[in-house]
């Protein structure tokens, strides 16, 4: 054996399409080991799964009422390729169904996939059906993975204004791991907005930017926060203070948004999402808002400044407006104020704002982009800004975007390409 060459293949049978696969309806697991082995050396053979396994972890509340658990899987394996360890996939519907058995633990085989969106529905005993499509995932071969299903009520997250101030100070307060708010989700904590909030005034004040900085994932699930103050405080201004590299901000909207309060001068930026954003801001929309500013910083209805990306978002119906004090540069974009270092807008676009200022360097997605990236954008309607995309652009690049007026830039200092 020590002389032996080769790969060594454990399926089912020689039948490796699709027809033997799903033959009991599920897709049958199959383990793989392949290796060189060089003369003289001892084989060992490792396998592993060539397909994920996703377990559907049912509290046990939910159990007396449930009759059949359903997964929806948009594609199928097509065909396996066992001399290289490889295989196919199709873009196939198929639906697998378990009966309640009386346990809290279901599990599926399901093919390796990128941006898979899988839907699970639970069939009741009287016949009601809850379906919930789960959030896009890239399932790995090899890799088991668990959803866990709980009661509306049960669920970890900020349900009210009373919730959002106390996880902002305790975040600001330097705890971590907040069981109450969110949890752990491949190995980062995911908080959660699980209700529309609207907050008084008073409510605001206690409010501060969280996070210094923020390096979770915040998703607001579609949620609205209403009449949002942001606050000045520290150097930042905004719901978040700084989102860090690995830091998101997701599916969260503003409505009627306003701010600064607070007293202070501050060389960071101002923005109704962040003050400063390194990592990723996604899906996040600001309606009906407005920032008045009495101070110099970079000012942007999404961020204040930006080296990261904000993907995905949008701003309708708002204003910005800045008291000329002093001849101090400042950068106001209805998107970004500042987007340096490569930083990244795609897919975003402002819509019906107004920007209140004689400064130049203002623009109706950014302000002010150094080494910057803006890519299909589109402005329309915004009233008053010196730049329909960038108000003063350096190494900028603008591709695929749009605006219904010139000039695209305000001011094109050196080398942007658009």
């Amino acid at each position: 054996l020590g002389a032996c060459f080769g790969s060594f293949v454990v399926v089912p049978n020689n039948d490796y399409s699709v027809t033997h696969l799903y033959s009991t309806g599920e897709l049958a697991d199959v383990l793989i080991a392949q290796k060189t082995y060089a003369g003289k050396e001892n084989i060992t053979l490792q396998f592993k799964h060539l397909f994920s396994s996703l377990t559907i972890n049912l509290d046990e509340t939910l159990l007396e009422n449930i009759k059949d658990i359903q997964l929806t899987i948009p594609v199928k394996v097509n065909r396996i390729f066992p001399q290289e360890g490889t295989f196919s996939i199709i873009e196939e519907t198929h639906i697998i169904t378990q009966e309640n058995h009386g346990e809290s633990h279901y599990s599926f085989i399901i093919p390796p996939a990128e941006a898979c969106v899988l839907t699970l529905t639970l069939i009741m005993k009287d016949n009601t059906i809850h379906e919930h499509e789960l959030n896009p995932h890239t399932f790995l071969n090899g890799v088991q993975y668990e959803c866990k299903v709980l009661k509306a009520e049960q669920r970890p997250g900020i349900r009210n204004a009373k919730d959002l101030i106390a996880f902002s100070q305790r975040i600001n307060n330097g705890e971590k791991n907040l069981t109450d708010y969110g949890e752990l989700v491949d190995g980062k904590w995911v908080y959660r907005l699980l209700a529309d909030i609207t907050l008084t005034e008073e409510e605001c004040t206690q409010l501060s930017p969280i996070g210094d900085p923020f390096s979770d994932i915040f998703d607001g699930e579609g949620h609205t926060i209403s009449n949002l103050q942001i606050s000045a405080y520290n150097g930042y201004s905004g719901l978040f203070a700084v989102v860090k590299e690995m830091g998101i901000i997701q599916n969260l909207n503003i409505e009627n948004g306003s701010g600064p309060i607070g007293k202070g001068s501050y060389s960071s930026g101002i923005g109704l999402i962040t003050s400063q954003c390194y990592g990723t801001i996604s899906n996040c929309h600001i309606n009906n808002s407005k920032l008045s500013i009495e101070l110099n910083s970079n000012i942007g209805g999404i961020a204040g400044i930006t080296c990261g990306q904000i993907i995905n978002c949008s701003v309708k119906n708002s204003q910005i407006k800045r008291s000329q004090l002093n001849s101090a540069i400042t950068s106001i974009g209805i998107i970004t104020g500042y987007l340096y270092n490569n930083g990244k807008i795609i897919n975003c676009y402002s819509s019906n704002n107004t920007i209140s200022t004689n400064i130049t360097h203002n623009g109706g997605i950014c302000g002010h982009s150094l080494n910057g990236t803006i890519t299909n954008c589109y402005t329309h309607s915004n009233n008053n800004v010196k730049g329909e995309i960038i108000g003063y652009g350096n190494k900028a690049t603008v591709t695929n975007s749009y605006c219904d007026k010139a000039p695209l830039i305000n001011e094109d200092n050196d080398n942007c390409v658009t």
